[in-house]
């Protein structure tokens, strides 16, 4: 660990130790951390503190040396409590209010990172002197895009330079004082100098520094009088902080690809000089600035901007339960009452057939009202669904938002041309260089933003296209224009409630969604929604990825959809014995993973599970399937290690699987199945195709097993073999009907 007063100390990586999820994401940002920057640049967690000193001050001086805190935030950050059931946050000696508190004090960057679903807290949930906070720019960490998203920020922290000490030593030659107040000074000259150089308050919060922040310095360093504090440097130390700051600067521009002129602003940041002098090379820039556009064309450009990349001019909204972010095509204004945030696929053929609501909704509500955002949910069984995903990525990523939706526009009109060659035409067509579109799709340098999308959708409980959140109402499917009209007028309502009461409109977004989240009913187990069609026989694939109870030739195959956190799925145990041990070798059961999103702890569970079939087999899956269910009402690590012991399985390799990606699209899979099945909630059963829906008594089982048994052996006896039988089934089975969702 990095000793106290090294002067590579660059990132504090502030968390909270308990009562939050975070923790385990911890360990993964700072390896990461350390492998890019060194474990030398990077302090974590009070374990670095001595025996014997004060945490408070010597947290406080260590933060002083770092150029960035990154204040982890999980789902319980906020409202996580002490032994005596009081708020941690409200302690005035709470490790992360210690040391978030002296880092905003000082204007240190301070970098909310969001992990497992936590979100920005709103001003008034917290202390006062951590008000600044939600004022932050955020960065969302998902496990699909892990290393891509953090890898922005290890970027951004290896070209940043070190600020100032707050009271650096007084340089010999200089007055007792003189070099400090110049060095106040001079910071608030940076500010002006920012200013004068077109950087705005937004970017200053993009780096982690408020625009109150910005303008207290200007306030409080500038003196009354308008003289210049401070004396200046003898000639020898300035010739040698010329020179420093030239050699920055130069290294500056090297990496951020600009001129060295304009890089002399970043490297100002971290090496101030006086105000006149910075005032004297602000109007040299201005003059060769000027110039420059004069003639038409410099001989050093700067670099084409990004439109990919996110403006600091957007509003943030990507610490809301939906987030949107700059990255997100979008129509309308980003601060308008309402966002309707459209979960979709570009080959499903109802997020075809919803294009005519949602364009009468924006004729009729207009960009002031009304902000459509578009998300990524390619299907996995619709196979041109991905590629198509990301080369839309790659049109906005190039081209913008306009023509995101000429290209969407296209690729739906066309959804049996779904190949690369009509990309890149649909991409000439709406305005794009197709031989950039070229390039960036077949590097695929856009896919994580659609796994990113994919993942979101996933923790929201998105399994089906097309799907709506309306300031986070959800609406499933192609509804008709009135479902839409309703909740949108409801939201106006609300968000017009909202502004009146003081809510500034770009915070309106994050209340509302928050609210109506946090409002909107768990989905039941016993989901109320249409199921399919219950005497029809509908196609269910299996496979050896599968677990499997009885013999591969069984007559009858039960195809159950479960988790283990569900209580009816517990209940229908005791029934589902009853069949296997009444009808013996006629009969097998196959599991499919269905973990509800609301059940935390189901998908820990599952990957046990898992881990034991991978490990142990069929055996191993159904004795931790057993136990699992035993201890369905603790299922925390310290249960799923007993268990994973029980079972003779590691509980390393078991922890590994819960922490990583290793059963993730497996899983997934089988969601997607069940939800392509309108199988919604658990249990589900197929058997032999044929619909049993939830948590039946004995009798409702025995009756569609009878009848199922009874046609499988006519099969047999017209000979078919027994093994085959269940894929002779499949093949005359019936695809799920046509219903609101692709």
């Amino acid at each position: 660990m990095t000793q106290e007063g090294s002067s590579d100390l660059k990132v504090f990586i502030n968390y909270r130790r308990s009562g939050d999820t975070s923790r385990h994401v911890v360990g993964r940002v700072y390896d990461r951390l350390c492998q890019d920057l060194g474990k030398e640049c990077v302090f974590m967690d009070v374990d670095a503190i001595p025996f014997g000193v004060d945490f408070v001050d010597y947290l406080e001086r260590q933060i002083t040396q770092c150029a960035y805190v990154l204040a982890v935030i999980g789902p319980g950050w906020l409202e996580a409590r002490n032994e005596r059931g009081e708020r941690r946050l409200d302690d005035p000696n709470d490790w992360v209010r210690v040391e978030l508190r002296a880092a905003l004090s000082r204007g240190i960057p301070v970098v909310p990172v969001l992990v497992d679903g936590g979100h920005l807290p709103q001003e008034h949930a917290l202390p006062a002197d951590l008000a600044s906070l939600p004022r932050r720019q955020a960065l969302t960490l998902t496990d699909r895009g892990f290393h891509h998203e953090l890898g922005h920020l290890v970027d951004q922290i290896r070209t940043a330079q070190k600020p100032e000490p707050t009271a650096p030593a007084a340089d010999p030659a200089e007055p007792d004082g003189a070099c400090a107040e110049s060095a106040r000074t001079s910071e608030g000259s940076t500010e002006v100098a920012d200013s004068a150089n077109g950087a705005s308050a937004p970017a200053r919060e993009a780096a982690g520094v408020s625009a109150a922040e910005s303008e207290r310095r200007v306030q409080t360093d500038v003196p009354a009088d308008g003289t210049e504090a401070g004396q200046a440097r003898p000639p020898k130390a300035k010739r040698a902080r010329a020179a420093a700051t030239k050699a920055k600067r130069d290294r500056i521009a090297a990496e951020h690809g600009r001129p060295a002129a304009a890089a002399g602003v970043l490297a100002a940041r971290w090496y101030p000089t006086s105000r006149t002098g910075w005032l004297a090379l602000a109007g040299v820039l201005v003059v060769v600035v000027f110039l420059i556009l004069a003639l038409g064309r410099g001989t050093q450009r700067e670099p084409e901007p990004d439109p990919h990349a996110r403006s600091t001019d957007e509003v943030d909204h990507s610490g809301a339960p939906v987030p949107v972010t700059a990255l997100d095509p979008q129509w309308g204004e980003p601060d308008a009452p309402v966002t309707l945030v459209e979960i979709s696929d570009l080959q499903c053929p109802f997020c075809a057939r919803v294009l005519p609501t949602l364009e009468k909704l924006k004729a009729e509500y207009g960009p002031q009202q009304l902000r459509l955002v578009w998300k990524n949910n390619p299907l996995p069984f619709h196979k041109d669904a991905k590629p198509a995903a990301v080369a839309g990525a790659t049109v906005h990523a190039l081209a913008g938002d306009e023509v995101f939706w000429k290209f969407s526009g296209l690729a739906f009109a066309h959804q049996d041309r779904l190949n690369e060659e009509s990309f890149a035409a649909w991409a000439r067509e709406a305005g794009v260089n197709v031989e950039e579109f070229r390039a960036a799709f077949g590097s695929g340098k856009y896919t994580s933003k659609v796994d990113q999308d994919i993942d979101m959708a996933r923790k929201i409980g998105v399994t089906g296209t097309p799907s709506f959140r309306i300031n986070g109402v959800t609406v499933e499917g192609a509804q008709p224009y009135e479902k839409f009209k309703d909740i949108v007028d409801q939201q106006l309502q609300e968000a017009k409630r909202l502004i009146a009461s003081g809510t500034p409109k770009r915070a309106v977004y994050v209340e509302l969604t928050a609210r109506n989240v946090a409002a909107s009913p768990e989905q039941h187990e016993q989901d109320a929604a249409p199921a399919p069609d219950e005497s029809r026989i509908w196609q269910v694939p299996i496979s050896k990825k599968n677990p499997q109870k009885g013999p591969d030739d069984a007559l009858v195959t039960v195809v159950e959809f479960s988790e283990f956190q569900c209580p009816f799925c517990q209940r229908v145990q005791e029934t589902l014995k009853r069949i296997t041990d009444k009808y013996g070798p006629d009969v097998r059961l196959v599991w499919k993973n269905n973990p509800l999103p609301f059940h935390k702890r189901a998908l820990p569970a599952a990957a046990l599970a898992m881990t034991a079939f991978e490990q142990k087999g069929n055996e191993g899956f159904w004795k931790a399937h057993d136990l699992l269910f035993e201890s369905q009402r603790s299922l925390e690590d310290g249960d799923l290690k007993r268990i994973a012991a029980r079972v003779g399985v590691s509980w390393t390799s078991t922890r590994q699987a819960t922490g990583s990606d290793r059963f993730k699209d497996a899983i997934a899979t089988d969601q997607e199945l069940a939800e392509y099945l309108e199988a919604r909630g658990t249990p589900y059963f197929f058997i032999n195709g044929q619909v049993v829906r939830g948590a039946q008594p004995f009798e409702k089982f025995d009756e569609v097993i009878g009848a199922r048994l009874a046609e499988a052996r006519s099969m047999v006896s017209r000979g078919v073999p027994r093994a085959a039988v269940y894929d002779e089934i499949m093949k005359q089975a019936a695809q799920p009907r046509q219903s609101e969702t692709g």
